[in-house]
């Protein structure tokens, strides 16, 4: 009996230290950088309209829309001798909350927001009050602080017209959708790209800024089209193209698609795509004996997008602007193409940005 007994308890021991075993080499779940995911919350749409609105329902509305948590930090605002209760006069509508936010506090130049310790919730608090709490101010605006800085907006009207001039021809007719419509589908991404750098830039930058948000939310649904598996749909890619053109003339459209939040990692294949263009454009007109004022003009455009790009990639929230080595790349090379905009003698800079792609592809790719 007694040896049974032992047999039994060696067995359960057994049966015991197999679960555990495998429980240590079953798949842990994935962690969710909350930081990371309030940010990107950042970029939802929202609409918020109002005369002498208190800033704390102003701010509250923004976080009930875009579905985060925020706090209004009281003792913070005392420090500047502000309330929860100062008013503001704001007309925003299908903007970012990131962008609404900023549109709150710019009267408030003692303002900023941050994030609390876990980076689950957002913070409006004072300047002073959040370095005294070492808290993680949010950047409102872009890595930059105006996109015009690397994208002039002569270049970027000029791109938005080929563009589309580009997507007219590969869906005139349901033959040419058939066959171009991977091209489509990449300038699709380019434009709705480009609509969210219009979104973000002072509103005097373009003449179609307010319809920046249906813009980026047409080209969308024209790359979804795109980029369905068998035969893309012709009819929903030639209404899009259509709707594009009155919109970036500033004109309005008939049911216009929801806004959406804006998601960079989705269309960053396509973006790298047009960067490579870009890269040999650069390359094989800096490597010419004689640069025709033709040639430089489309090399200074080219190495735009190129800084635009790399702009992009540092924007908190997307991608991997997280990690340091990615900053860095990105970095390196948004400003060597931007001092290759203004170069006297691009060969050397041309050269240096070739190198910096590489690396960074080595190390990414």
């Amino acid at each position: 009996m007694k040896l049974r007994m032992t047999i039994v308890a060696l067995g359960l021991t057994a049966v015991w230290a197999m679960s555990q075993a495998r429980s240590q080499d079953a798949p842990k779940p994935k962690q969710v950088d909350s930081r990371k995911q309030l940010l990107r919350q950042l970029d939802s749409p929202v609409s918020v309209v109002g005369r002498r609105m208190p800033i704390q329902e102003a701010v509250g509305q923004v976080a009930k829309q875009a579905k985060f948590k925020v706090e209004i930090d009281g003792n913070g605002f005392k420090f500047e001798g502000y309330t929860k209760n100062m008013s503001c006069n704001l007309e925003i509508k299908n903007q970012s909350a990131r962008l609404a936010l900023a549109t709150i506090i710019a009267p408030f130049s003692s303002l900023v927001i941050a994030t609390d310790a876990k980076g689950e919730s957002l913070i409006v608090t004072s300047i002073r009050a959040a370095a005294k709490r070492q808290l993680v101010q949010v950047k409102l605006v872009r890595a930059r602080e105006r996109w015009s800085d690397v994208m002039p907006t002569a270049f970027l009207d000029q791109l938005v017209k080929q563009t589309i001039s580009r997507l007219q021809a590969d869906v005139a007719t349901t033959a040419d959708f058939q066959r171009n419509y991977r091209r489509a589908e990449d300038d699709a991404a380019v434009l709705a790209f480009v609509a969210l750098i219009v979104e973000d830039v002072q509103p005097e930058s373009t003449a179609w800024r307010k319809n920046a948000n249906t813009v980026r939310a047409t080209a969308m649904e024209l790359h979804a089209t795109a980029s369905k598996k068998g035969r893309p749909e012709f009819p929903p890619a030639e209404a899009a193209i259509a709707n594009l053109k009155l919109l970036v003339a500033g004109k309005p459209i008939k049911n216009p698609p929801k806004a959406l939040p804006f998601e960079l990692d989705p269309l960053l294949p396509h973006l790298m795509k047009r960067m490579n263009q870009a890269e040999k454009t650069v390359k094989t007109i800096s490597s010419s004996t004689e640069i025709t004022p033709k040639q430089l003009e489309s090399l200074r455009h080219e190495a735009a997008w190129m800084a635009t790009v790399a702009n992009a990639l540092q924007m908190e929230g997307h991608g991997r602007s997280d990690e340091d080595s990615w900053l860095a790349h990105a970095k390196q090379l948004e400003t060597t193409a931007t001092q290759l905009q203004i170069a006297v003698s691009p060969s050397d800079l041309a050269v240096k940005i070739g190198k910096s792609c590489a690396a960074c592809h080595r190390e990414y790719r």
